[in-house]
């Protein structure tokens, strides 16, 4: 879809709501990458676990609001620049905004694509601080104080937990001759000692250092005993005592105090603990004072309040709900006031024009793992419209929705209809309502998919099964017993009882049995490969854990099926068939050509729709 307008909440002095020019092909998803004084940099798009970027990253400048494009297309490596073992890390996704430009592991990207010098052949994590930003990699430790520009950090190799502090520095546990040493990277990029003891968070500017289980800030005051750091936001820091209660600072003596619950979210002036009976304890590090909340949030935790979506959770107790959606906000049903509308990957209902907005549902796919059926939830197929199954059956394309909560059992959906076990099997369509009774008995099962819809009749022993034809009525189809229907881009999956993986055939109108180990799953598919995968593994103390997991590929054009040895890996890729086995990587391209490269382990493989990333041991 072509999107023109995008709603972006930044956090500001007071919540602002703007409207962007966003223009191209994007979806409705969007996810704030980088930050600074100056500007914002976010993606449009789909992200994953494994990269934090989306289809096209932006600019926003806080000044006014222009946006510009910075990096076109997700060709770049928007993992976690921090990981997660490290503490107090201050980049979280995608990147470190450090004055106009946007840092990464691929280089620091300008407006409209313009690339400096990448600091470091492979980035292993990023920590940065102000205008400082520490690159850690196979090569050594580099420093980068300006864009375009780096060296590396004398000779610092190894390092424990860097923590940054919101002055501009980082400080680093190295090996010294005499143990664990304490460095520090200034302001201007020089490099210091710092206090005795380990870096273990920074309260604001302030580090705090452990020592014999002491942690003391940079003063050498001592704080309290300390075991474990458990959270730090806004310049705060809550750790265990060794006694396994619970205490918050900021970095001084007189902003030391005990907690009686341990948190899950931590703002600026107040902690949140979820309550088991559900709602929240937020407790004042101000007063000490207590209140609940029915609600939960986990949202972001902000200075002064924690925002998730369209509430905002305060000190006091008093939650805030701001209609933040750019919504095309539509009444289905006349008799009510009721709106619905999709937006950010979530279907979104207001019992009034003037109501609150309450998230109905996650409108994503729920991926393509089979072994029970779904119908509610199965996945999507070029874009189909799609219904989600809470709070009630609600059938949605993006714009119009229509809920089926009280119209009866919802058993799927079938060829743009929705299919009710109503007076035997009765089809809906969504967009006008008009209903079609089909005027099956009870001893017929209804098998929908996106494509097709099947009944099938049991004796025990055998099964009858038909399907709807185009004329409303049902045909004969050579028996076989099902269990449950996929649909994949290139055609329609089955799976007996026996759990045997059948293809719809609807020249012959029968279902053929497919060469593929019964016990394998579907991982995934396309238009040309389905991919099934057996996952399983031994441990001996001889040889370690070995993989034996299998992968097989059904070509879908020719049915041909490939099979590969034990503990290999395969890919299904927009540029092709990736998969790696006895030390080589290979991609077979969709054009006929191969490329190999040497990889003593399984690489680690991402992909985008214009280049695919390849990281060897």
């Amino acid at each position: 879809m072509t999107l023109a307008g995008l709603l972006i909440i930044v956090a500001l002095a007071q919540p602002v709501v703007r409207p962007l020019d966003v223009r191209g092909e994007v979806t409705t998803e969007a996810h704030i990458i980088a930050a600074n004084e100056g500007f914002v940099w976010f993606t449009v798009g789909e992200a994953d676990s494994f990269r934090g970027g989306g289809a096209r990253v932006f600019r926003m400048s806080r000044d006014g609001g222009a946006v510009v494009d910075v990096i076109a297309g997700r060709d770049w490596r928007g993992v976690d620049a921090a990981p997660s073992s490290f503490t107090g890390v201050a980049v979280r996704v995608g990147g470190h905004g450090r004055g106009s430009a946007l840092f990464t592991f691929d280089g620091e990207f300008e407006a409209h694509g313009r690339r400096l010098r990448s600091p470091a052949p492979t980035g292993l994590g990023i920590i940065a601080a102000g205008s400082n930003v520490l690159v850690f990699s196979r090569e050594g430790v580099f420093l980068s104080t300006a864009p375009g520009q780096a060296q590396r950090l004398g000779d610092v190799n190894s390092f424990v937990e860097p923590v940054p502090s919101t002055d501009g520095r980082i400080a680093l546990a190295v090996a010294g001759d005499a143990g664990l040493e304490v460095r520090i990277v200034d302001r201007d990029g020089g490099l210091v000692d710092g206090p005795p003891g380990r870096p273990v968070a920074s309260a604001g500017a302030t580090f705090l250092v452990e020592r014999g289980q002491q942690l003391r800030n940079e003063k050498d005051e001592l704080l309290a005993p300390v075991s474990e750091v458990l959270l730090q936001r806004n310049g705060q820091v809550v750790f265990w005592r060794p006694d396994r209660t619970v205490q918050v600072t900021d970095g001084t003596l007189a902003g030391t105090r005990f907690l009686t619950r341990t948190p899950s979210l931590l703002t600026g002036r107040f902690a949140v603990s979820n309550l088991f009976d559900g709602g929240m304890r937020l407790e004042s590090f101000a007063t000490g004072e207590a209140r609940m909340v029915d609600e939960r949030f986990f949202g972001e935790a902000l200075q002064d309040r924690i925002v998730d979506r369209a509430r905002e959770l305060y000190e006091d107790g008093g939650i805030v709900r701001r209609a933040v959606h750019d919504c095309d906000w539509r009444r289905f049903e006349p008799a009510t006031q009721e709106l619905l509308c999709a937006f950010d990957g979530g279907l979104w209902s207001r019992a009034t024009p003037d109501s609150p907005e309450q998230l109905l549902g996650v409108l994503a796919p729920m991926g393509r793992a089979t072994g029970a059926r779904l119908p509610l939830v199965g996945p999507l197929v070029r874009g189909a419209a799609l219904l989600v199954g809470f709070p009630g059956p609600t059938w949605t394309d993006g714009v119009i929705a229509r809920t089926f909560e009280n119209e009866g059992v919802v058993v799927g959906q079938s060829r743009g209809k929705v299919v009710l076990e109503v007076d035997g099997l009765t089809l809906v369509d969504p967009v006008s309502g008009a209903r079609t009774a089909l005027g099956l008995n009870v001893q017929w099962r209804a098998f929908p998919s996106l494509r097709e819809l099947f009944i099938q009749r049991s004796d025990g022993a055998t099964c009858a099964l038909q399907r709807l034809d185009a004329r409303g009525g049902f045909e004969d189809v050579e028996p076989v017993c099902l269990r449950e229907l996929v649909d994949v881009p290139g055609g329609l999956l089955a799976r007996d009882l026996q759990l045997g993986w059948l293809r719809w055939q609807p020249e012959e109108r029968r279902f053929g049995a497919l060469a593929i180990t019964n016990a394998a799953s579907l991982v995934d598919a396309d238009d040309e490969w389905v991919h099934f995968g057996t996952t399983q593994g031994t441990f001996s103390s001889e040889e370690g854990f070995v993989d034996r997991s299998q992968h097989e590929l059904l070509h879908w054009k020719t049915g041909k099926v490939l099979r590969s040895s034990p503990g290999s890996r395969v890919h299904l890729t927009p540029q092709g068939l990736f998969s790696w086995r006895d030390g080589e990587a290979t991609l077979s391209t969709r054009a006929g050509e191969e490329f190999t490269l040497a990889s003593a382990w399984p690489p680690l493989v991402s992909f985008t729709s214009r280049a695919l990333w390849v990281v060897t041991n």
